[in-house]
């Protein structure tokens, strides 16, 4: 009996096709294991110039900060407000860009508002800064200042200016009699405010928060600190007053607040 042939040509063309299939994937493998390799090798490469640049520029004499300048402080002392703004001479320039360091200044509660600018080419930084608005001083240890924020700042004399255009506060011992005083000096305008050189607390005991005001000009102004605001009718209550009449008494308020009722007259004391 005659057998058949057996015929295997579908088979062996599924291997040859299995097998062409898996040296495709194959190389496919390899040729994406080169380009990672070759990707990571250029990042690996560009991480060392960066880090190696980077370390270069920070050696660098340039890169450091070699001045800096304060503009716009009125009270504070230059190096005051060097020392808020952390900044120190040789700093990183790099590391102190100029919103990192305004927002440091801002965060001052007796400064307003800030402006901080970077120049590299001159490794020079400018700090212009608004102040808070100042109401009064005392002096403790050192000088307290108050602003009219709130705010108070204790400072050493040579590290503070223009201190003398404020009210010095003598004799207040009361703390709530004190934070009246400064919240009433509030509602007083600039004009008359910077025209007190004192505010002393005068001991009374039909009236617990009277106080004399030292003006700057040689006059005496008798008040309680109710009355304080009156004071902003100052320059137009001297100025029809006798030149004899150095004290000036504001008693309190007329029928409005608008109006008032003060008297000058000859001081019973000796300056």
């Amino acid at each position: 009996m005659r057998h058949k042939r057996i015929e295997l040509n579908d088979q062996t063309d599924s291997f040859d096709k299995i097998k062409a299939d898996l040296d495709r994937r194959k190389k496919h493998e390899r040729k994406t294991k080169r380009r990672r390799f070759i990707k990571r090798s250029i990042m690996v490469s560009l991480l060392v110039c960066f880090l190696l640049a980077g370390y270069k520029f920070d050696q660098w004499e340039g890169s450091r900060l070699n001045k800096i300048h304060v503009k716009g402080n009125a009270l504070l002392s230059d190096s005051e407000v060097v020392s808020l703004s952390k900044l120190k001479k040789n700093d990183r320039m790099i590391l102190n860009w100029s919103g990192r360091v305004q927002r440091r200044l801002n965060k001052n509660e007796y400064i307003k508002d800030s402006h901080v600018k970077i120049i590299y080419k001159d490794q020079t930084a400018l700090l212009q800064i608004e102040e808070e608005t100042p109401i009064a001083y005392e002096k403790t240890k050192k000088n307290l200042i108050y602003f009219e924020n709130g705010a108070k700042i204790e400072l050493d004399d040579k590290n503070i200016k223009g201190i003398d255009a404020l009210p010095l506060l003598v004799n207040i011992k009361d703390d709530a009699l004190k934070n009246n005083i400064i919240s009433q000096l509030k509602t007083v305008d600039e004009g008359s405010r910077i025209a007190i050189s004192e505010i002393i607390h005068i001991e009374d005991k039909f009236e617990k928060e009277s106080v004399k005001l030292v003006m700057n000009n040689g006059y005496y102004v008798f008040t309680s600190v109710e009355t304080l605001p009156l004071l902003n009718n100052y320059a137009t209550i001297i100025s029809g007053a006798e030149p004899k009449n150095k004290c000036i008494y504001l008693l309190e308020y007329g029928p409005t607040e608008d109006t008032q009722v003060a008297t000058a007259k000859p001081c019973d004391f000796e300056n």
